[in-house]
């Protein structure tokens, strides 16, 4: 199982969205996680979205959130927990408004979303759907048992006489 997971913490402050944006685009760099244009996007989306609404509606002063990235089943969890337990509804937005659209846009980016009370507070969350990961010798080296069975097998292995191109000899 090839899962990555991180938590950080946001001042509940508009000047968090942006920040939490960049600490994604942080993560997705340091996990070296290849995106397309969609999973970027409804990545980074979502995240504003969960966030400015901790933000908005939430309780205390500060925000945690976390994002756990599932490569086997092609998934990231974006969740944010905040100190109040009033669980978010989605609202009618008028034609001008200004709000109200943010649980319409989640639901149609993630796979799955839900929100529940936690503790002291609550935890809104989603999962988005990423692109098929490339094998990498970064992540072949997170599982030393099977790197050391290929090796032991290649040094094992009987040697082969060298081969050469027709017409040329050793």
């Amino acid at each position: 199982m090839r899962v990555r997971g991180r938590s950080f913490f946001l001042v509940r402050d508009p000047s968090s969205v942006p920040l939490s944006r960049r600490r994604l685009r942080d993560l997705i760099t340091q996990w070296d996680l290849h995106l397309d244009e969609d999973s970027e996007t409804a990545l980074i989306t979502t995240t504003s979205e969960l966030v400015t609404n901790g933000v908005v509606h939430g309780t205390g002063t500060v925000l945690t959130v976390g994002v756990h990235a599932d490569l086997g089943r092609r998934r990231v969890l974006i969740e944010v927990y905040d100190d109040s337990l009033a669980l978010p509804h989605r609202r009618a937005a008028g034609l001008y408004a200004e709000s109200g659209r943010g649980l319409l846009l989640i639901d149609q980016l993630a796979i799955r979303h839900g929100a529940e009370r936690a503790g002291l507070g609550k935890r809104v969350w989603a999962e988005i759907a990423i692109p098929r990961q490339p094998r990498t010798r970064h992540r072949l080296g997170f599982r030393p048992c099977q790197a050391a069975r290929s090796v032991a097998r290649r040094l094992s292995a009987p040697l082969r006489p060298p081969t050469y191109p027709p017409g040329k000899a050793a």
